[in-house]
């Protein structure tokens, strides 16, 4: 099991989504993302989001 800083850097390395890890804010396995962007961003970040989640 990865740790929030982990799995931040893990998520960064291999799709290249950056997230902030929620022990930054006193919250622990938990992340921060940010979604002031576009529509298409934000399909393409959690298609990324998908992807790692069903290689971890």
């Amino acid at each position: 099991k990865l740790s929030d800083m982990e799995f931040a850097k893990a998520l960064l390395e291999k799709e290249y989504l950056g997230v902030v890890p929620g022990s930054s804010f006193g919250k622990e396995h938990c992340m921060r993302i940010s979604y002031a962007t576009s529509l298409k961003n934000l399909e393409t970040a959690f298609n990324r989001l998908e992807t790692f989640f069903k290689s971890h």
